[in-house]
C-alpha cells in the first residue's frame, strides 16, 4: 500500500509539474518558436502566385518585410517568379536587415554571389540581380514565359526585408515573390 502511496504522490507531482510548465508557456522557450513567427502574412507580394506585382524600369519598387523573431530563422529562402517582356528584362534584389523593425540596414557581406553597386561616399552594398531568360539553358527554371528562382539568403537579425527594383535600362516585368525562414535543426 505504501508502495502505491508513493507512486501515486510522484505521479500526481510529474502531472503538476507538466500543467505548470504548460501554463507558464515555457514549452515555446523549449520549442524557441511557433508558427505564427514562421508564416507572418507579409512574407509575400501576394498569397496567390498568379497575383503579381507590375515594375516599371527606373521607377517602381516593391517591398517584403519579414518578422522572423528573436529565435527565428538563421537564413531564409527567397522564391521569386518573374515574368518579362524581353530578355533585357532584369531585376534588382537588395536584402535589408532590421534588430527593431523600424531602422534597416544594408549588408555589405552576403557570403554569397550578387553584383556591387557602389554608394558614393560609402563601402558596397550588396544587391542581387537577375535578368529574365525564358529560354537560354543553365540560367532558371522558366515555365509558361515564368521564370523561376530560389536565393539562399543569411539573416543575422529579427527582421528582414528584401526590396525589389527594375534597373534603368531594363524592360518591365511582373514579380512575385515569398520569403520563406529556414532555422536549422540538430
Amino acid at each position: 500500500m505504501t508502495r502505491f502511496v508513493r507512486l501515486s504522490g510522484f505521479a500526481i507531482g510529474v502531472v503538476g509539474f507538466l500543467l505548470i510548465f504548460y501554463a507558464s508557456g515555457a514549452y515555446t522557450k523549449v520549442a524557441r518558436g511557433a508558427i505564427s513567427v514562421f508564416a507572418p502574412s507579409t512574407c509575400y507580394t501576394a498569397a496567390a502566385t498568379t497575383t503579381r506585382t507590375a515594375l516599371t524600369a527606373g521607377t517602381a519598387t516593391t517591398t517584403i518585410t519579414c518578422p522572423l523573431g528573436y529565435e527565428g530563422a538563421r537564413s531564409a529562402s527567397l522564391l521569386i517568379q518573374l515574368t518579362g517582356s524581353s530578355t533585357a528584362t532584369a531585376i534588382d534584389i537588395q536584402p535589408l536587415y532590421s534588430s527593431d523593425g523600424i531602422d534597416y540596414y544594408d549588408d555589405a557581406l552576403l557570403g554569397y554571389p550578387a553584383t556591387t553597386t557602389t554608394l558614393i561616399g560609402s563601402s558596397a552594398s550588396s544587391k542581387y540581380r537577375f535578368n529574365f531568360a525564358s529560354t537560354t539553358q543553365g540560367t532558371a527554371t522558366t515555365v509558361g514565359g515564368v521564370m523561376f528562382r530560389v536565393v539562399e539568403i543569411p539573416v543575422p537579425t529579427p527582421y528582414l526585408r528584401v526590396v525589389f527594383t527594375m534597373p534603368i535600362g531594363s524592360q518591365n516585368g511582373l514579380l512575385w515573390a515569398k520569403i520563406i525562414p529556414r532555422q536549422d535543426v540538430n
